[in-house]
């Protein structure tokens, strides 16, 4: 097909050409009634078809279908936008990306709008007004839905009020911008500075000097605010020289150093207000220090990049620019849909001073002592093998691992800890209360004493779990893991799919809330029952072991309204647990016919090989799903809450044996386990610390998505517990795992039916506790 374009050039207003020629736009483009005609259907079939409508028939879809591939047609997405007054395009206007923490704002703020249906788009003002207001005028022009700006002229609101009566909407981010009608989010960092500078003065510095931006941005009126603050309530002499303030660049910050560093007494000390600034006074110490003089030490806010080696991290004080980020674009979205015009909001996101648990750093590492672990045979225990070398070098402590598999690691644990065969061991969560009354952990209390520094680091959720028994300290986190389910998000997003579901059960096809709905969802992608079914299961299931099979039908049990014990007395016999059991059976018929002997990780296999639509598992077991040497499902999978939204407890902690005549180097070895500095490495080898920000983290999302699901997920989890028999003394977790796991397979193996198999587990359990 051949078109005539005709090119006009003016100058100064007065034609002096005209020509034109034509242009091969190759094969003419499908339009949606070219798709009609072959499918021998209606436009309004095809449009029905392509939106996801319910009153068309398998046979219509298939043919439908059909004509699209056969004559490449796409819809005209820009025709869409404009019948809705929506674009999808949000603008994201920084000065510059060198400096990290700005590019980590922009990747945020990418991520969320990836996640909720927009495209984000970069633009940089390199600081130049005039440049930033061609960016947010041409952006109005095109109807961007709306702007995520950090200025660099807060003081221009005429401007931005022009713009939002314009029709677009704008947060201001990091620099605020005052305003009725202003949108802000930024970031509290007085109290964090704060206490970053008195720590320092605590440890004997005293000349401090601080190198801030320009003082018309917010964020640096804070910062020189927090240096005042922090020298006044130190009651020490504050030498206004050690104050500069410059322009947002190396050059300016370079200049500001030399002129520290010419002081009669130069500082100690040099805080500077980003990593643009950081080199420059860097670049300066290294030609302009005195000699003989020890350079200053130069302290960073900064965003922080896990790559960077311990002693970098030293000199770094963290502020929340990812969360800052996405704030600022839930507050654009929440504006966007709801055509708030109004305005007037302002976030302030605070700054946590971080407090990790390092490793005592030793100095004089000579003669190697060692400690024991005990730990089960997984991939998050591996990491301590991979990490050793890091621990001997800053503790001058040897270990030796002995690693075994999850279902003889609790005997081994009662076996092995009172004779003093182990210095520290990892927990399954559930069997704390039977180590911790057995006499099997060492109280921490008195290694750790700072309650408060444990509450800003873990959430209350993982402190009550992980950490203590009572108001006691016993272990700290090693491993944080939910139940969560897994499941291929393009099948349930196929308009086929979607179709043929609702043909055949009169229901939407959608993520199942109830284990009803998973059962019927996990029929229908079950080939043998469906043959257009892209995957051969509808689930994976992993009954092998004890754990395997109570795990699984725990939280069906639970979702039912049914418990294991009331009032100290066995009820699993009840019509709930067996109403539950009996749908947990059925589930049986949806998975491979090996899932009784099946453990996790031949679920994460075929979920991963892509034989299975979904899968109940936790979620450091799901790390192989997100690598693309194993898996054929990456950027396939969705993930959300169990059914029902209650789960079985699960994650480790590391404990000190009470019988270890090592009992210091254990607990540096505990500690050593949850640094902060060893988040990454740890994440990278399948073990997450569940640090409070560890959930926000841009690194870990983009390593495996399902990690901000977690803290949610946690707090919809029940412990497995066996109350205490008649004398008072703890009734073992494993005989409680075993009593339950026989009455499921009793029911697989067709020896008793699911009334049959939980009567007698209800006496064997009752027995157990008397």
């Amino acid at each position: 097909m051949y078109t005539h374009v005709i090119f006009i050039v003016l100058y100064n207003q007065k034609l002096v050409n005209i020509s034109y020629q034509p242009i091969s736009w190759g094969k003419k483009m499908a339009t949606m009634k070219d798709v009609a005609r072959l499918a021998g259907v209606s436009h309004g079939t095809v449009s029905n078809v392509l939106n996801g409508s319910k009153s068309v028939s398998s046979d219509k879809i298939k043919r439908v279908e059909q004509a699209v591939a056969e004559l490449g047609y796409k819809p005209n997405v820009l025709a869409r936008n404009l019948k809705t007054s929506r674009t999808g395009r949000i603008e994201v206007v920084l000065p510059d990306i060198t400096n990290v923490a700005y590019a980590k704002i922009f990747e945020e703020i990418n991520r969320r709008a990836v996640e909720r249906g927009y495209s984000a788009y970069l633009r940089i003002c390199a600081d130049v007004p005039d440049r930033e207001i061609n960016i947010l005028e041409r952006a109005l022009m095109m109807g961007a839905d709306g702007v995520i700006l950090l200025t660099c002229q807060p003081g221009n609101t005429d401007f931005f009020n022009r713009l939002i009566e314009g029709g677009l909407p704008v947060v201001f981010i990091h620099h605020k911008v005052t305003g009725d009608r202003m949108n802000n989010v930024c970031m509290d960092a007085r109290a964090t500075v704060t206490a970053s500078i008195r720590d320092q003065i605590d440890a004997g510095f005293h000349r401090i000097a601080i190198v801030a931006g320009p003082q018309e941005y917010s964020f640096e009126v804070e910062c020189v605010d927090a240096y005042f603050n922090a020298m006044q309530k130190t009651k020490k002499y504050i030498d206004t020289s050690y104050v500069e303030t410059v322009n947002s660049n190396r050059e300016s910050a370079m200049r500001a150093a030399i002129r520290l560093m010419e002081l009669e007494n130069p500082p100690q000390i040099i805080y500077t207000t980003d990593r643009i600034l950081s080199e420059g006074v860097a670049c300066a110490l290294a030609i302009a220090a005195k000699p003989g003089l020890i350079k200053p030490k130069v302290i960073t806010l900064d965003a922080e990049e896990w790559t960077k080696a311990k002693s970098e991290k030293d000199n770094v004080v963290l502020l929340p620019y990812s969360q800052m980020a996405r704030t600022a674009f839930d507050m654009l979205e929440e504006t966007v849909l709801t055509d708030d015009k109004r305005g007037g909001r302002s976030i302030s996101v605070p700054c946590t001073k971080s407090m990790g648990l390092a490793a005592a750093r030793c100095h004089d590492i000579g003669v190697f002592r060692k400690i024991k672990i005990l730990t089960q045979n997984s991939p998050a225990c591996h990491t301590i093998n991979s990490l050793a070398a890091d621990f001997k070098r800053s503790t001058g402590i040897d270990i030796e691992l002995l690693q075994v598999p999850y279902n003889l690691l609790l005997s081994e644990i009662l076996k092995g800890v009172p004779l003093g065969e182990y210095d520290v061991f990892v927990m399954d969560l559930p069997w704390m209360k039977e180590l911790v009354l057995g006499g099997y952990m060492q109280d921490l209390s008195e290694y750790y004493p700072d309650y408060q520094a444990l509450a800003r680091m873990f959430s209350e959720d993982v402190l009550r779990e992980h950490c203590f028994f009572g108001d006691r300290l016993y272990a700290l986190p090693f491993s944080h893991t939910v139940q969560l389910l897994f499941y291929r998000k393009d099948l349930f997003e196929q308009i086929k799919n979607k179709r043929l579901f609702y043909e055949r059960y009169k229901k939407e096809l959608r993520v199942p809330e109830t284990w009803e709905e998973f059962n019927r969802v996990a029929r229908f992608f079950t080939r043998k029952f469906n043959l257009e079914s892209e995957t051969v299961y509808g689930t994976t299931l992993g009954a092998m072991h004890a754990s395997g099979a109570v795990c699984e039908f725990l939280p069906r049990l639970w979702a039912a309204g049914g418990s294991v014990f009331e009032d100290g007395k066995a009820v699993i016999d009840s019509e709930q647990c067996v109403a539950a059991l009996t749908q947990y059976i059925e589930s049986f018929n949806y998975a491979s016919t090996e899932s009784p002997v099946h453990w996790w990780d031949e679920q994460v296999q075929l979920f991963a090989q892509g034989d299975a639509a979904m899968m109940a598992m936790y979620s450091d077991h799901a790390t192989p799903l997100e690598d693309r040497n194993i898996s054929c499902v990456v950027g396939k999978v969705g993930f959300t809450l169990l059914p029902g939204n209650v789960s079985v407890l699960g994650g480790w902690s590391v404990a000190v044996n009470p019988y270890s005549d090592k009992k210091s180097d254990a607990f540096e070895f505990a500690k050593w386990t949850a640094s902060e500095s060893l988040i990454m490495p740890n994440a990278m080898l399948g073990r997450i610390i569940p640090y409070r920000f560890v959930f926000e983290s841009s690194e870990l999302h983009n390593l495996n998505p399902w990690y901000r699901t977690l803290p949610s997920a946690f707090a919809c989890t029940k412990r497995r517990a066996i109350p205490r028999n008649s004398k008072g003394e703890g009734v073992s977790e494993a005989l409680l795992e075993q009593i339950i796991a026989n009455a499921v397979h009793a029911v697989l193996k067709k020896k008793m039916t699911p009334k049959e198999a939980l009567k007698d587990a209800a006496k064997k359990l009752n027995e157990a506790i008397k």
